[in-house]
């Protein structure tokens, strides 16, 4: 009987197709170990696993031939290929190659033997493959010769880079790259490091307006930051302010000022305050500024402020919280304690009920996400303190028809805008936006002269590597 391997039917011996699902019998390989039959593209057996070998393999005679090739046609591998080549001799041209004149004859042209020895390392006749070492040493040489002309700086080699292709390569590369180009002076042996000339050029240009310069002038206050500060003056003492410290410890720099004077501005007008953060970093920070605010004009916690610490969820829990603060944040971060125990809570129930929302965001996202989720629902006056990469991005916001927000606040600047709006005493940012100011300023001139130094050395026919001739 002959079991068919599509569907399992017996079949009598010697039938070409199965009598159930027409499958080809003929096309069936027997396994070698437990007999069963299997599909001629099947290289497993699917009843014992064993690999199946096709008949025709099985019944060949396996010859001497068949099992080891002979040697000249085995393939060689690409080692023996190269080896094979390296101890070929180089066959030269003779130096007398016979040629026919006007008469027929053989004639004989004289080849200079200098053009043969050009192409030959020194110290080995013509003929002779020179060692793979010494084929490196005299391109190095030529190489090292090169990179010390144009940088002026001799680079060590080791010896046993001759023996290495790929340590030549390197040590080439080394030899080139050594060291900044210096800028060299015609007609004058003055080399200058260009890298620590502009490294020293940054360093005055951020340091002299921070010890030197006085900070007692203020910046231009700009029409949105002064809308900023305006949408706070507008409140009536006790209103509730919603603020949501959207940043961490990489916008540092620029968001600390700019959080603590708008904690400060709150606290002075007799706002209560209940801080949020979908960044797990900005609790800690707000409970920083609003402990030194509370303890500075006399603030309760509950009553007067209150930190409810980090939301998860990002715009789920943004529109969970419009309706419901102690839903989205059952407890506080301060006191760890039930959030619908606060007095605070008791008269404002969700961030629809606050009067003003300050989101003072590290980037542009997370504004934008609290004007997606709240603003576009609920007719609440949001306010923005960004940092300065963030503010062309949200300057759309403010300076629509219809803007979205009530006034924006951007960077170190805005910081000491705002400073000078509150009279405080921080006006230590205006040096620290000078010191920016310069640097940038000192970037762009040596671009420019930079520029100024290619043109005309183009023009005076000093080359293209950009030094004067």
């Amino acid at each position: 009987m002959i079991f068919c391997p599509n569907c399992g039917t017996a079949n009598r011996d010697g039938s070409n197709f199965c009598n159930e699902c027409g499958q080809n019998l003929r096309e069936v390989v027997q396994c070698s170990t437990c007999g069963s039959g299997n599909i001629a593209t099947y290289h497993y057996c699917v009843s014992c696993g064993a690999q199946l070998v096709p008949a025709n393999i099985l019944d060949a005679r396996l010859t001497p031939e068949s099992v080891e090739p002979p040697e000249s046609e085995v393939p060689k591998d690409l080692w023996t290929v190269m080896e094979e080549e390296q101890q070929t001799p180089i066959q030269a041209a003779p130096l007398d190659t016979p040629t026919p004149d006007e008469t027929g004859r053989q004639a004989t042209v004289a080849q200079p033997e200098e053009a043969l020895k050009t192409s030959q390392p020194s110290g080995y006749e013509v003929g002779v493959t020179p060692p793979l070492g010494s084929v490196n040493r005299e391109g190095l040489t030529l190489a090292r010769s090169l990179a010390t002309e144009s940088t002026g700086v001799t680079a060590p080699v080791p010896e046993d880079t001759f023996s290495d292709p790929g340590a030549t390569f390197l040590s080439v590369l080394a030899a080139r790259s050594s060291g900044p180009t210096p800028i060299v002076a015609k007609g004058r042996g003055l080399r200058i490091n260009t890298a620590r000339l502009i490294n020293l050029g940054l360093l005055v240009a951020v340091i002299l307006p921070l010890f030197l310069m006085s900070p007692t002038t203020v910046p231009t206050v700009a029409a949105s930051t002064r809308q900023f500060f305006d949408s706070i003056e507008s409140l009536s003492s006790g209103s509730v302010v919603v603020v949501a410290y959207e940043w961490d410890a990489a916008t540092l720099g620029e968001m600390a000022p700019l959080a603590r004077e708008v904690t400060r501005h709150l606290f002075q007008r007799r706002l209560r305050v209940i801080a949020v953060s979908s960044v797990p970093q900005g609790p800690a920070f707000a409970q920083r500024y609003l402990t030194e605010m509370a303890t500075a004009y006399d603030a309760r916690y509950g009553v007067d402020y209150l930190n409810l610490g980090y939301l998860p969820g990002y715009e789920s829990a943004l529109a969970l919280m419009a309706t419901d603060f102690a839903q989205a944040l059952p407890y506080d971060y301060a006191l760890d304690g039930p959030s619908k125990e606060y007095a605070l809570l008791e008269e404002r129930k969700g961030l629809r009920d606050a009067d003003l929302i300050i989101v003072l965001s590290g980037d542009e996202a997370h504004l934008i996400r609290w004007l997606q989720q709240v603003g576009a629902r609920y007719p609440l006056k949001i306010a923005g303190a960004t940092s300065a990469a963030a503010g062309p991005a949200l300057a759309p916001y403010i300076q629509a028809k219809s803007p979205q927000l009530v006034g924006l606040v951007s960077g170190v600047r805005g910081a000491a805008e705002y400073a000078s709006l509150l009279g405080s005493h921080l006006n230590y940012q205006v040096p620290t936006i000078r010191a920016q100011s310069l640097a940038i300023a000192f970037l762009v001139l040596l671009i420019l002269a930079g520029n100024v130094v290619y043109l005309l050395s183009k023009i005076r026919g000093g080359g293209s590597d950009g030094r004067l001739a």
